[in-house]
């Protein structure tokens, strides 16, 4: 039995009193999930069905990993974000439309170490191999047009990631850059990762295009970023305030139960919330949480080799140490790429660099160092002090922190699904659980979770935009969407 408080909700939710007709005859829609990809699908299917559209988040604020913590004059990101020049036409338009003069545009300075060196980041594989040394050039360039002249080329069809960077990029490269950044970013030895982890993330040119531009001096370009004034948390917030606007319905600190089948389709949502449990009758449900989450939720149960498979599918998470400095500024990049083994950490980033109102107490900056680890292991469950003692020395080393009487505060945050990971199993698991959701006629899984995705925030949008103007549309599923929805699994990854 619901509570009173879950009984009012439940109230606000079924009445009509102030619905157009549009809205009495509309679907009832069920977003779970409030990331970007939640948002901007239940945003827009507000416009069409107002109260009828329900957006379920786990946590108490809005935006998944695309969002701004704020305490006191200091606010920061989950690590660092940006919005590329490239961004999807419809995307970039909504973010416009939604910030207007509060989307700044920044240029970009961030920097790569490697071999004790910094560079240009992101680097074309000309700034990479210049900003090795010559001797690593020569040996890199060799290797490269070597291989990209003389070995076979690439089918396709090799199986692991290491087989297909080697033969993209040279054993030397290979063993120098791509090596170290897959078993950061993935946690596990590359021989194991599928080859799907290279093909959404590397594009290089010709061999003698490259060899001319290793000749041929070429004037560093400079390259830019949009970014929002009070931090990249504001496209949710004001995307959450369009969809409340429009009639929309938002629960945070909601706690699914399940999700109920009928006739093989979605009949209803059951969560729990302010201590009662809730259900909703469900016409169409949008979910975006990871499959693992996901597949578990159903009942009647998923078939046994979808749970398992979904089991199977792995996440890689981040451990944020965020470093309250008594300075002005860190470093001139915003952000810094660190893919050596030697090194826990990945990337750092300093939100003042992005926008100075992010940092507003006067000699003050924040560092923020990003932990790729996975749920439950060693740095997962480090505590700051002594995260801070393991990074400490690499740090002074990096010029970063001067001394540890200049630290200020340190805490964490935790994100566990960040990078899914493509080992070689993956398809095939992912294949299993993904034939059995397009199965469900009324059931659209979008966003990095429900897709097992490593993407950007604009595809997130994109997928948001792409889901509301079909349901629009249509009902249930078609071959349309089938056509739409395998577009998504060919999003390239831009740093």
């Amino acid at each position: 039995m619901a509570d009173r408080a879950s009984r009012r909700e439940m109230e606000l939710l079924s009445n009509e009193k102030n619905m157009s007709s549009g809205e009495r005859s509309g679907k009832t829609i069920v977003v779970i999930g409030a990331g970007l990809a939640g948002l901007t699908a239940a945003s827009k299917l507000a416009e069409a069905y107002g109260t009828r559209v329900l957006l379920l988040e786990r946590e108490k604020f809005t935006g998944g990993m695309a969002h701004t913590f704020s305490e006191g004059d200091i606010s920061y990101d989950y690590g660092s974000h940006r919005i590329h020049p490239a961004f999807c036409p419809d995307g970039l338009g909504l973010i416009r439309e939604l910030l207007g003069e509060e989307l700044m545009l920044r240029e970009r300075r961030g920097k790569l170490r490697l071999g004790g060196k910094y560079m240009h980041y992101p680097p074309d594989l000309v700034d990479f191999l210049r900003g090795l040394g010559m001797s690593a050039t020569l040996r890199g360039g060799a290797s490269f047009l070597a291989t990209r002249l003389f070995s076979p080329r690439d089918d396709g069809l090799t199986p692991s990631y290491e087989t297909c960077m080697t033969r993209r990029t040279g054993k030397v490269i290979y063993d120098l850059f791509y090596s170290p950044y897959a078993w950061k970013v993935y946690g596990i030895d590359p021989r194991t990762i599928s080859a799907h982890a290279s093909k959404t993330r590397v594009s290089l040119k010709k061999p003698l295009t490259i060899a001319r531009d290793l000749i041929l001096p070429k004037k560093q370009e400079k390259k830019y970023f949009y970014y929002p004034y009070r931090g990249i948390g504001t496209i949710a917030e004001e995307l959450q305030k369009r969809f409340v606007s429009s009639g929309g319905q938002l629960l945070t600190g909601v706690t699914l139960q399940s999700i109920r089948t009928q006739s093989g389709r979605v009949h209803e949502v059951v969560f729990r919330h302010s201590g009662g449990t809730i259900s909703v009758p469900t016409d169409i449900l949008i979910p975006t949480i990871p499959l693992k989450n996901l597949a578990g939720l159903f009942k009647p149960a998923s078939p046994s080799a979808v749970t398992e498979s979904a089991r199977a599918l792995k996440w890689r998470g981040i451990h944020f140490l965020y470093i309250c400095l008594n300075r002005d500024f860190c470093c001139e990049s915003e952000t810094h790429y660190y893919p050596e083994r030697r090194y826990v950490f990945g990337r750092m980033s300093e939100p003042k660099r992005f926008s100075p109102h992010m940092i507003r107490a006067e000699g003050k900056t924040i560092l923020c160092v990003e932990v790729p680890c996975n749920v439950g292991d060693r740095f997962w469950e480090m505590g700051d002090d002594e995260l801070l003692r393991h990074l400490l020395d690499d740090l002074r080393e990096l010029d970063l922190i001067a001394s540890e009487e200049e630290i200020h505060r340190i805490f964490s945050k935790w994100l566990p699904a960040v990078y899914p990971v493509y080992d070689l199993p993956w398809q095939d698991n992912y294949e299993i659980i993904y034939r059995f959701l397009n199965s469900i006629p009324n059931l659209y899984p979008i966003g990095r979770g429900s897709l097992f995705l490593h993407d950007n925030m604009d595809h997130a949008i994109r997928m948001g935009l792409e889901a509301a103007d079909f349901i629009v549309s249509h009902h249930d599923k078609n071959d349309a969407w089938s056509e739409i929805a395998a577009t998504f699994r060919h999003f390239g990854v831009r740093d």
